[in-house]
């Protein structure tokens, strides 16, 4: 199988599993971190904030969306412009720890504060906690780390699979003819799951025992011992429960699955809409709820969106029992308790309101980070119920992100772009006397001493580009910033044209060129 083949069908599987929570990386009490990018003079620069501390400056060359923290957000990683690797620590200076390396899902950093990474040249590479560099394996295809961070199982070019422990760098051959490593989600530190070529599912012990699972498959949540296990066959369309030894299939055309963390029962949604539970004792389907959109499992308690945005409990065996009405969002903290946000923007933690009137919200496995109206950011830790203020005055940031999801992105203005632009020596466009929502642009065709100007209106706008009324047009016009010295403009339909930053004085210049003044 060719190389970019594989790479794709790779990118493919771990979308679909991504759905699948990690309940290792949730069981952790993550600290805040909060990652912060302000333009100053045309730069961007970097900066970082810890457990709601100080806002530090970090860096002014970086590659944007790049940094990526361990597990209880006290370290983090990120690249800068030249595909180099720096480690970020609390109080300490940034340190370079790896070179040539392209993509975010090709390095980790372990909460211990080792760092593993594949470059370029297919190399995966260790880095130790007092920086030494120790090459783990050569033509490497596919990695993954473990959820207890205490090995590496990596694929190579020639389809074998191999399992490598951090701590002595020990390597242990498991099997070939592998596809690609079952990047879990969920599950056991125990076994390492993987398809092989023709698309079969196994799984691995540490010492190497491989054993077959089924064919077509891949697998989706485990207990921590590996003993009880769901997973899709049949071009995913059945679901199964595979119980110390032996295959049960529970349904078909599963919509979400969820396996109880003691492994005794197993609650899905089906294709109708209809939640079920399956006891992996009696090995027994029981239909719980109808038209279930969204399922949040708590111990002995099951919660549930309607796609009619209702949000219904189920308290063991009862019947389901409408909470509340018109809900934006059902999440939980990694304790167990539960929250939900109503479309008025009203949180409630355990059935208790505990805050109103905000305008966007992150959710993380401890942490549930909230964007006021007045422009702060803060944070609502689990088991509390009051907001912590952890950034105000966040206008003065281009974009800021909670751990590893934006929470906040300032839009473009008018403003942003005002002045001249030009395209090659002749044609120029000026966007003048921006007002809030309202702007004058005009344009220039100096080879022909032509010209004219349009009122423009905002209609909407994110952190690079503005869609905007145009006043002699039915067609909106988009104003692309596609970097500090280069715009798009485009009409919807329409071919776009590329401009650069200019200036008033580069326009006269241009004028005089051309014979326009004396």
């Amino acid at each position: 199988m060719g190389k970019s083949l594989k790479t794709l069908l790779l990118a493919v599987v771990m979308l679909l599993l991504s759905a699948c929570m990690n309940k290792s990386l949730y069981d952790i009490d993550r600290n805040t971190i909060l990652f912060l990018e302000k333009t100053i003079n045309n730069e961007k620069q970097l900066f970082v904030q810890f457990g709601g501390g100080e806002i530090v400056d970090v860096t002014n060359d970086f590659i944007s969306d790049s940094y990526k923290s361990n597990k209880t957000n006290d370290k983090f990683l990120y690249q800068d412009n030249d595909f180099d690797l720096y480690l970020v620590e609390k109080g300490k200076e940034k340190v370079k720890v790896g070179s040539d390396i392209e993509g975010t899902y090709n390095y980790h950093l372990t909460n211990d504060g080792k760092v593993i990474y594949l470059d370029r040249d297919e190399e995966l590479i260790l880095v130790t906690t007092n920086q030494k560099q120790i090459e783990v394996a050569d033509d490497v295809f596919d990695y993954h780390l473990s959820l207890d961070e205490k090995y590496v199982s990596f694929v190579n070019n020639d389809e074998q699979l191999y399992i490598v422990m951090l701590d002595d760098q020990r390597k242990i051959e498991v099997a070939s003819d592998v596809f690609l490593i079952e990047h879990m989600y969920t599950g056991t530190d125990n076994y390492v799951y993987y398809i092989k070529n023709d698309f079969s599912l196994y799984r691995a012990d540490l010492k190497g025992k491989e054993e077959k699972i089924a064919e077509d498959s891949s697998v989706l949540e485990a207990t921590s011992d590996g003993n009880v296990f769901t997973y899709l066959s049949n071009d995913f369309k059945d679901l199964n429960l595979y119980v110390r030894d032996k295959h049960y299939k529970i349904a078909s055309n599963t919509a979400d699955v969820h396996l109880l963390d003691d492994g005794s029962k197993v609650l899905y949604i089906d294709e109708k809409a209809d939640l079920y539970s399956y006891d992996v004792k009696e090995e027994k389907s029981t239909k719980l709820a109808s038209n279930v959109n969204v399922l949040n499992v708590n111990k002995n308690e099951i919660h549930y969106l309607s796609f009619d945005d209702e949000l219904y409990v189920i308290k063991g065996n009862d019947k389901p029992e409408l909470l509340s009405e018109e809900i934006n969002e059902l999440g939980k903290y990694n304790n167990g308790d539960v929250y939900y946000i109503t479309k008025d923007m009203e949180l409630y933690i355990r059935n208790e309101k505990v805050l109103s009137d905000f305008e966007d919200y992150l959710s993380s496995a401890n942490n549930l980070y909230i964007l006021t109206n007045d422009e702060k950011i803060g944070v609502i830790e689990k088991g509390k119920k009051k907001l912590k203020i952890l950034a105000e005055n966040i206008q003065e940031y281009s974009k800021i992100d909670a751990e590893y999801y934006t929470i906040y992105e300032k839009a473009l203005t008018f403003n942003d772009i005002e002045g001249y632009w030009q395209k090659e020596n002749n044609f120029f466009v000026s966007i003048e006397e921006a007002q809030g929502k309202t702007t004058t642009l005009a344009m220039y065709d100096l080879l022909y001493n032509d010209s004219g100007y349009t009122n423009l209106t905002l209609i909407d706008a994110d952190s690079s580009r503005i869609t905007a009324k145009n006043e002699y047009s039915y067609d909106n016009m988009h104003l692309t910033l596609i970097d500090a010295n280069t715009l798009e403009l485009s009409m919807e339909g329409e071919q776009s044209i590329i401009f650069t930053k200019s200036s008033i004085e580069e326009f006269i210049e241009q004028q005089e060129f051309y014979g326009y003044l004396d």
